[in-house]
């Protein structure tokens, strides 16, 4: 799909596709689209097998009408210019994998998957959202819908919306929602029918996937349970290519057990062990790789990983997003469930009391340890009213004292998409956990991640955990079932003994992570002290450049607790750089 997929346009009046289209009835259809129920759609419609994407949505539109997303089962952005109503309808499914962008100013409408290419339009101009910079600052990235932009805004998975090109008018609706999903009546089923039929619906959502992959198959490999679930069932189906990037430091490398576990499973294996100068090479690219800022270290191995993908010819690669949504990973699962126990009235009463003290302005407690940012925290989350508030505060980095020094223009009125999540009544701790940071990390941070490295060197990723059936499922799966006896993601692990001994996998999870510290004290120091700087920052006028350098000295006299405030710091300067100061 090309950059530019829809304008609307003032100057004419008229829609303008600068992409390949379809006209169908009455219909213009623009579609990117991985439908793994497309033989039984067209099948449904008495189409024939050989029809179009494009056709295949026009005929589900003609009998099902908006609410025809819920019928496909897949990874689509689907656009669709209906002339008879003069509405350009916008919809992107729920795994946010093929996401969309899209800006209005009340007299200009773009759609597109591509947020830097709306501005190679002549009627756009470039401007920083005071809202997505407090946004990024705060919780690590830039959640749906809102942009680094002004008047740009990101599709919020499993939504549509309705242009109006007539009344200029722009309407939204969801068709999946993770919390509808998880207000549902649990399964009544032995543990063992449990675990047979999470390995039935997660082995399927693996073939369809692998059905519509291309001939090499690949998937990343870290060692831990999600990537070995999926590899493990994907050797079943056909000869697999696996990947592990390692590293030299013991506490974060996994590639020996990676490579246990491609031996036991009988994959082609490949490893490559992360030197320094890859940072070197890999860190200034991620301004390209990725529209925004964004700073999650584990984009810079996996950017490297699908670079030696594309080397050895690799074009689909099954990875293992999601595992810990669905299969329940469920941290700060007792602390949760404990602090939804106290009154109402006390968590206020703490809250308002505690709120009080600023930590900020006492000496040496100020830059010990983040614990200002902990005691905010504790607070926020003693006083949250529900998980999802809860995961929220979870998330943050940045504490709203720190943003107001280190944010000039500080706009802290932001909602993102977490914050219009509900669970229903069926709905326990563990599923409202889970929900919440799929709705959250997952689809902004995670699935975001894998797809921008991937899709920049031309790999199509498959996602077997996304999969919407075995997600609703899950979701009726009991709580004493997805966390057994303190074991977090019980029957994924189960599933995995039954191909790899509970031996070599039954370990403590290091995680897909960087050496960040290691590289932003030795390879990398010149260029973070060149881009926070003072100087430079006093001159673009976004941050407050004494603060800025005050989290800088504070991490390089030793203080690690900072590494990632700083980070983030100079990875949105590296961007701003890119997107501003080159511009």
């Amino acid at each position: 799909m090309n950059k530019i997929i829809k304008v609307y346009n003032r100057f004419n009046d008229k829609t303008i596709f600068d992409c390949n289209y379809e006209t169908i009835f009455d219909l213009n259809i623009s579609v990117d689209t991985t439908i793994y129920n497309d033989k039984s759609l067209k099948e449904e419609l008495k189409l024939e097998s050989f029809v179009s994407d494009e056709k295949l949505v026009a005929n589900l539109y003609k009998k099902y009408g908006k609410s025809m997303f819920s019928y496909i089962d897949g990874i689509f952005s689907i656009i669709i210019e209906d002339l008879d109503k003069d509405e350009l309808i916008i919809a992107q499914d729920h795994s946010n994998i093929k996401h969309l962008f899209y800006y209005f100013d009340d007299k200009n409408f773009v759609v597109t998957n591509s947020l830097n290419s709306i501005f190679d339009l002549k009627f756009t101009k470039k401007r920083l959202s005071s809202i997505g910079v407090s946004n990024y600052f705060s919780n690590w990235f830039i959640s749906q819908p809102n942009t680094i932009y002004e008047k740009c805004y990101k599709l919020i998975a499993g939504s549509y919306i309705v242009f109006n090109t007539k009344l200029k008018t722009i309407n939204q609706d969801s068709f999946f929602d993770i919390g509808r999903c998880y207000d549902t009546k649990k399964l009544d089923l032995s543990e063992y029918e449990f675990k047979e039929e999470a390995k039935r619906y997660l082995y399927n959502s693996i073939k369809k996937r692998k059905a519509k992959s291309k001939k090499k198959i690949a998937a990343s490999l870290s060692g831990g349970y999600d990537s070995s679930s999926i590899a493990s069932l994907l050797s079943l189906e056909s000869d697999l290519y696996t990947f592990t990037i390692g590293f030299d430091d013991d506490r974060i490398n996994e590639a020996q057990e990676a490579k246990k576990i491609a031996s036991i499973i009988g994959t082609s294996h490949s490893e490559y062990y992360f030197r320094d100068e890859d940072a070197l090479t890999i860190v200034p690219k991620l301004c390209d790789i990725y529209d925004e800022p964004y700073f999650d270290e584990g984009s810079i191995p996996t950017t490297l990983l699908a670079t030696l993908m594309k080397d050895q010819n690799i074009r689909s690669v099954f990875v293992g997003d999601g595992g810990d949504e669905v299969f329940a990973t469920a941290d700060n699962l007792d602390r949760f469930s404990n602090y939804l126990k106290y009154p109402t009235f006390i968590k206020r009463y703490i809250f308002e009391n505690l709120s009080k003290i600023d930590l900020h302005n006492i000496y040496y407690i100020k830059d010990h340890k983040n614990i200002p940012t902990k005691f905010y925290k504790l607070t926020k989350i003693l006083s949250s009213p529900d998980i999802a508030n809860m995961v929220k505060v979870k998330m943050t980095l940045f504490d709203p004292f720190e943003i107001n020094r280190l944010v000039k223009n500080n706009d802290r009125t932001f909602k993102i998409s977490l914050d219009d999540l509900k669970f229903g009544k069926n709905a326990e701790v563990v599923d409202e956990i889970i929900g919440s940071f799929f709705k959250s990390f997952l689809l902004d941070g995670e699935i975001i991640k894998t797809s921008n490295a991937y899709s920049s060197v031309d790999i199509d990723i498959r996602e077997p955990f996304m999969d919407r059936e075995l997600i609703e499922f899950m979701a009726k799966v009991p709580q004493n079932i997805k966390v057994k006896n303190k074991i977090k993601k019980y029957l994924l692990k189960e599933i995995v003994y039954e191909f790899i001994p509970k031996e070599i996998m039954d370990r403590p999870k290091k995680g897909f992570s960087s050496p960040i510290s290691k590289w932003m004290r030795g390879i990398l120091y010149d260029m973070v002290m060149s881009y926070v700087n003072k100087e430079r920052i006093d001159n673009e006028g976004i941050l407050n450049a004494e603060f800025a350098i005050e989290i800088r000295d504070r991490f390089f006299s030793g203080k690690e607790e900072y590494r990632y405030k700083l980070w983030s710091i100079f990875l949105f300067e590296l961007w701003y750089e890119k997107n501003f100061r080159r511009a």
